[in-house]
């Protein structure tokens, strides 16, 4: 895919050369995915909360409380340290490490919310909720910067389908979807088994929420 193309490429400075191989494109295309994914995770978490009962302000603990302090911190700093490495005779591989450090600390933030802190702690501070839509939201925009990052979740794992001749169209994902939830109603579960490894097979994954069944392609492959 382009874009995997684009972050191998700027994931080393410009002057320095670059050492090209499919392991180091699956690399990339599994950097890139990482985004994506978190994406819809975060999307996930604010459906969650959504979903729940409404919170009251509270002080929270001191481990929820220090949780959301350091994360903001984190915030504040990583556009610093992106600006800074851009700064720095454009060097994109710093810049870009930054971004998915921030990636990295988003996704152990969200491990740590659950269940989900409240959105807004005592004092005003920001909670969980509007932390996570910022660090959503710098993604967009630093990567936007070096020109990934601008799809939605649903966009790149269509354009994998293409990329990966899957085989597959998304209405043949969704019907195999639907004919393995009305197995799992029956209790057939070695038919709901059967097609799940079907489409893992042809490098479809099938994840299972509380709610509904989500796919994603396989990476890095």
């Amino acid at each position: 895919d382009p874009e995997v193309v684009r972050c191998f490429l700027i994931s080393t400075h410009y002057r320095s050369p670059i050492e090209f191989s499919d392991a180091q494109l699956n690399e990339a295309e599994i950097s890139i995915d990482r985004y994506y994914s978190t994406v819809m995770r975060i999307q996930d978490f604010i459906e969650a909360l959504s979903n729940s009962a409404p919170f009251i302000e509270t002080a929270g603990n001191a481990k929820e409380t220090s949780a959301l302090n350091e994360f903001e911190n984190l915030l504040f700093s990583t556009r610093g340290k992106f600006e800074d490495a851009m700064n720095d005779d454009f060097n994109s591989a710093l810049a870009i490490g930054s971004i998915f450090e921030l990636i990295r600390e988003t996704n152990r933030f969200l491990d740590a919310q659950n269940p989900p802190i409240p959105p807004l702690a005592k004092g005003g501070k920001e909670g969980g909720k509007e932390l996570v839509l910022k660090a959503k939201e710098m993604l967009a925009e630093l990567g936007g910067v070096l020109n990934i990052f601008q799809r939605t979740p649903e966009e790149w794992y269509k354009a994998l389908m293409k990329v990966k001749n899957i085989g597959l169209t998304e209405k043949d994902i969704i019907d195999k979807i639907s004919e393995r939830q009305e197995a799992r109603q029956k209790k057939d579960w070695a038919l709901a088994d059967k097609i799940r490894k079907e489409l893992d097979e042809k490098g479809i994954i099938l994840e299972d929420k509380k709610d509904r069944t989500t796919w994603r392609v396989k990476i890095g492959q």
